[in-house]
């Protein structure tokens, strides 16, 4: 597997584009990993996906990444007996002592885009 990050320079649209997206992403990542945890199957969470409000930009292949994605966090921290904290421990400990603004603390909680590609 190739890993490429690439630097780019956006206007801000396309940086609203992009943080709509995330948020989106996020929500159905959160939303598969969680659905693992009730022993769901990849086939089952992917067509339940469809029926979360506010993923309308979500379609497809993108879905497909997600659920790939949270599978492999999930198998991870069920191997190593841990419990996930979307957004960190760290963070969620600053936000209860009131040192990160609840929109610091949601901008740190999105999961970056992953998206995975096929020759």
């Amino acid at each position: 597997m190739i890993t490429i990050k690439l630097k780019y320079q956006s206007d801000q649209v396309f940086q609203d584009f992009l943080f709509k997206l995330r948020k989106q992403y996020s929500n159905v990542y959160r939303f598969a990993y969680n659905r693992f945890k009730d022993g769901l199957s990849k086939k089952e969470i992917y067509h339940l996906i469809p029926s979360l409000k506010n993923v309308d930009m979500i379609k497809g292949r993108l879905i497909q990444d997600s659920i790939d994605f949270s599978q492999r966090v999930f198998e991870k921290d069920k191997k190593l007996n841990k419990i996930s904290v979307f957004g960190g421990l760290n963070n969620f400990i600053l936000r209860c002592k009131g040192k990160l603004t609840k929109e610091q603390f949601l901008q740190k909680r999105l999961i970056s885009l992953y998206l995975q590609g096929e020759n």
